[in-house]
């Protein structure tokens, strides 16, 4: 999988962003303490949207690909929740 145009903007923003930055905090949330088993990302079904398979906590470090598609994701969902 090759990340599109508008996923590599996005990740170019966030390197500026991170290069420009005194301190970094990481802030966890919800599924912190997870199970292996248990799916990182998945799309709510009630969000009108066809069914995500989820990246198993396996399948996210075992595969660039699958951490790749994770951030895309991740990047996509706060569109939806930001507006933009």
């Amino acid at each position: 999988m090759v990340p599109d145009a508008e996923f590599n903007e996005e990740i170019e923003a966030l390197r500026g962003l991170l290069a420009r930055s005194e301190r970094i905090v990481a802030l966890t949330g919800a599924g912190s303490r997870r199970s292996p088993e248990s799916p990182i990302s998945a799309a709510p079904a009630a969000s009108g949207r066809a069914e995500i398979k989820p990246i198993t906590y396996q399948d996210f470090v075992a595969s660039e690909e699958a951490r790749l598609e994770d951030w895309r994701r991740r990047f996509r969902m706060n569109e939806d929740f930001c507006g933009g």
